[in-house]
């Protein structure tokens, strides 16, 4: 029994969700980006 290990597995887990939330954010504050600025240079072109 190593409760060390299975504390370890769980701050493994933790991380791994943390990361991919994070990701997530990314990618939807990029996408926000990039529209803002298409939607801007669109308008500005008109």
């Amino acid at each position: 029994m190593h409760p060390r290990k299975g504390k370890l597995a769980f701050f493994e887990e933790k991380k791994m969700i943390t990361l991919l939330i994070l990701s997530f954010i990314a990618l939807i504050t990029l996408t926000l980006i990039f529209e803002v600025i298409f939607y801007k240079e669109e308008h500005q072109s008109l």
